[in-house]
């Protein structure tokens, strides 16, 4: 009795073995795909707030001023001083007539801000207006797409330098290879217009010459006085001129008018001079 109880109790550890060992059998483990494995990258990268946002930044502002004159010079000075260039202007007027003037400038992102801060500075701002746009999605899409398209030509043009079979058969790879080239470069141009327009924001001025202008808000006493003071000085100014101008307009008639004026108050003093004769 006792041999078969030992004989069942060691079957039984051997099986129990036997299912321990297919359990500790070692799992083969599945890589994850390259594109899954980047996309997950980049979506820890987003979490993390590690990537770079991609913001279009604009800029509108209308200003008022008194005197157009230094204003060019003053808008030079800011563009040189920031980096920025210009990419379209135009001046309309002359120095008798109110002028108008509009520049849209391209600013480096990072001193969008201190560009506009220096640019209310040139007049009084009649109006202004911002928009941001973040773009960081579609940046980074069109660059995942991109490196996808990229590996893809590189993987056809191996093909086609290991391939050895029919023509036809190579023309349909080349076919492909222009196909994806295609693809990559416009996406190369899109990638390339998102860049320019997150690392250089767009301000355009407008300009307007209005003399005595009266901003909608009241302006301060010292204000008032100023712009009095430059009112009289520019009345004066005018007036001045337009006496010079009239002189200079009636002085070839009184040239011209002094001769016979001359001749006849000679002529009467010589009568008035002469003897009645008796």
């Amino acid at each position: 009795m006792v041999r078969p109880c030992a004989m069942w109790c060691l079957l039984l550890l051997t099986g129990c073995g036997a299912a321990e060992g297919i359990d500790k059998k070692p799992a083969v483990a599945v890589a994850p795909a390259r594109g899954d494995k980047v996309a997950a990258d980049e979506g820890d990268l987003a979490q993390r707030g590690q990537l770079e946002r991609k913001i279009i930044y604009r800029a509108d502002m209308d200003i008022v001023v008194e005197d157009f004159s230094g204003v060019p010079a003053q808008v030079q000075a800011i563009i040189r001083r920031l980096d920025a260039f210009v990419a379209d202007a135009q001046v309309s007027g002359t120095a008798n007539v109110p002028r108008h003037a509009y520049w849209t400038i391209r600013i480096p992102a990072e001193k969008f801000e201190e560009f506009l801060v220096a640019s209310r500075l040139l007049g009084e701002v009649r109006s202004e207006s911002q928009t941001a746009q973040d773009v960081s999605e579609k940046f980074y899409d069109l660059q995942a797409r991109l490196a996808n398209q990229q590996q893809e030509e590189q993987r056809l043009k191996e093909l086609l330098d290991q391939h050895s079979g029919k023509l036809e058969e190579i023309l349909a790879v080349e076919r492909e290879i222009s196909r994806v080239r295609g693809e990559v470069e416009q996406l190369q141009g899109q990638l390339r217009v998102l860049s320019d327009l997150t690392a250089y924001s767009t301000v355009t001025l407008r300009f307007e010459e209005i003399s005595n202008y009266a901003p909608v808000q009241s302006a301060s006493f010292t204000t008032r006085i100023e712009r009095t003071w430059s009112s009289s000085i520019e009345s004066f100014s005018e007036l001045a001129q337009s006496i010079v101008l009239a002189v200079v307009f009636v002085a070839p008639w009184i040239c011209v008018l002094a001769i016979p004026l001359v001749a006849i108050t000679v002529f009467l003093k010589w009568i008035r001079r002469k003897p009645v004769s008796m």
